[in-house]
């Protein structure tokens, strides 16, 4: 019956012939079977006409929770090489984190917890990379999809550092938020108003550029205006200079 479970062993059929690392529940027709270095996707009630088939054995899925879906039912996740992917309607996954490769490729899974969550207000996906071993100096992500855009967090505190999260959508608009259970045994918040980070100051940087004369040639800074919001912080800026972009860099 359909109301009976399902054991994977009892035949070689029924086997997923990779390590599982992460169960992706994408409808509730369709649940995703992250591996090491496959996806397969098992559609419909497998004792009632269900069946088990493969989505790409090019790209695995990184171990726990490193998932989470947007309004749409997009689906992202990290995956075994540390890249950020994302499916629609159980599509083939794409790669979405092209231009920050070689950041998103040194993150350690067998030493760090991933976890993903979409902020709805923000329309942004929120990727933390927190150490297992202790409280450490981590570096999380953020992808903007209205600007297809990365930025790089640091929290000042280490014991900020998520070990778990959780999107909470309550009815008011106050009690919508991702929170977020530190190393500290704390519970807390994401809040884009809040002027620091539970008392530790925040410090923003932003680096513009390169600029530089099409043909290739030098140029002359005479003159920097900037213009910043009246309820803006104080700002320092500096120009960086070099023979190429990289030098400057």
């Amino acid at each position: 019956l359909e109301t009976q479970a399902v054991s994977g062993n009892t035949s070689t059929t029924g086997l997923c012939p990779d390590i599982i690392t992460s169960l992706i529940p994408v409808d509730d027709d369709e649940m995703w079977f992250g591996g090491d270095h496959t996806i397969y996707h098992l559609t419909g009630n497998p004792q009632g006409g269900g069946r088990m088939d493969l989505v790409t054995d090019t790209v695995g899925v990184a171990w726990g929770r490193p998932f989470c879906k947007d309004g749409s039912g997009t689906l992202y996740f990290i995956s075994t090489l540390g890249g950020l992917y994302h499916s629609q309607g159980g599509a083939k996954p794409q790669l979405l984190s092209d231009a920050v490769a070689p950041l998103l490729a040194g993150i350690k899974l067998g030493a760090q917890i991933v976890r993903l969550a979409w902020h709805e207000q923000a329309q942004r996906v929120h990727v933390w990379l927190t150490s297992i071993a202790k409280a450490s100096a981590d570096v999380h992500y953020i992808y903007s999809l209205r600007n297809d855009a990365w930025f790089q967090v640091k929290y000042a505190e280490n014991n900020h550092n998520p070990v778990a999260v959780h999107v909470f959508d309550g009815d008011d608009p106050s009690d919508r938020a991702v929170l977020l259970g530190g190393w500290d045994g704390y519970v807390r918040k994401l809040d884009d108003a809040a002027l620091d980070d539970d008392g530790t100051a925040i410090e923003s940087i932003v680096l513009i550029g390169p600029l530089k004369e099409r043909g290739g040639r030098g140029q002359i800074l005479a003159d920097l205006q900037c213009s910043l919001a009246s309820d803006s912080g104080d700002c320092k800026w500096e120009v960086l200079a070099g023979e190429d972009a990289q030098a400057a860099f």
